[in-house]
């Protein structure tokens, strides 16, 4: 298949021409779709990230190092009768399991395509066809792939990222997913996820020409039927088919923030006599060092 960009009108409702539309002609299209998929995500609809469910991208454990505890009793042999110094241990803490729901959707219906998608040209210079836009590989090439890039490279709308703090304006913070816990349950850094479900508009409209009883200007409005009949479900089916806009923990893909796992990297000891009993004790303290590291990715197919 192929890019099969939309006509536009130019001109007024007196004298106007058929030209076909460019990449910056197209951008608040994709910009409106990326949008109108955010919502979805921010509603908790088909696509969304989250924490539970079935673990189709991955997770993150947190740990910590524990104190190691010994003991022994006198036995009036007239000396001490001190223990070895014991050694520490490792706990797991919590296991933070990240899931996405990636639900197939069905193809617009020929009704649809032919009610609200848009024409183009085809032919050559002397011999030449406008056809209604019908198969799913040219909306792929024609507005698809570019949107979905422009999501995980651009503005990111319509994605996640995880962070300690809100990634700037048009994020949103959908909870805590994990908390790096050192020793004793002491919660040392907490992350959380967040969504991007706006930016700038990328500029004015321009809306495709269609054909149903007459040529018509179609409207690029994220609520439009356009972006809502038919380009958000073939969105939905990139996701759930082709691998676009899928996540993982230390995947392939486009990172979109680390989680770190950190234990206390030394330790001290300490001892005690409770007749009849020598105890000792190792504590883990001091600095911290990685554990494990786990990184959101994203990928574009």
């Amino acid at each position: 298949m192929a890019e099969q960009r939309p006509f536009y009108f130019n001109g007024n409702s007196s004298a106007f021409s058929l030209r076909r539309m460019t990449d910056t002609n197209m951008a608040l299209l994709r910009y409106n779709l990326r949008y109108a998929y955010a919502q979805v995500l921010n509603s908790n609809g088909n696509g969304r990230l989250y924490t539970g469910g079935g673990n189709n991208v991955g997770q993150a454990i947190d740990t910590e190092r524990t104190q190691g505890y010994a003991q022994q009793a006198r036995n009036n042999s007239g000396g001490a009768d001190w223990p070895g110094y014991p050694a520490t241990g490792t706990l797991t803490r919590s296991t933070t399991t990240f899931t996405q729901t990636r639900s197939n959707v069905g193809f617009p219906s020929a009704a649809q395509l032919r009610d609200y998608g848009w024409l183009y040209w085809q032919g050559s210079t002397t011999s030449f066809n406008m056809r209604v836009i019908s198969a799913e590989q040219d909306f792929v090439d024609t507005i698809l792939s570019d949107t979905i890039s422009e999501a995980v490279s651009g503005d990111e709308v319509g994605t996640y990222r995880i962070s300690t703090g809100s990634p700037g304006g048009g994020w949103g913070s959908k909870g805590a997913v994990f908390v790096n816990k050192i020793y004793s349950n002491a919660g040392q850094t907490t992350w959380n996820l967040y969504l991007k479900t706006s930016a700038g508009s990328p500029g004015s409209s321009t809306n495709p020409v269609g054909y149903n009883g007459g040529f018509k200007a179609r409207s690029v409005a994220w609520n439009g039927s356009l972006v809502q009949t038919l380009l958000l479900p073939m969105l939905h089916r990139r996701v759930a088919n082709n691998g676009a806009l899928n996540y993982s923990i230390n995947g392939s893909g486009t990172g979109r923030g680390t989680m770190i796992d950190t234990r206390y990297s030394s330790d001290t000891t300490s001892q005690q006599f409770s007749n009849p009993w020598y105890k000792r004790w190792r504590t883990p303290s001091g600095g911290q060092s990685n554990n494990a590291t786990y990184e959101l990715r994203v990928r574009t197919s």
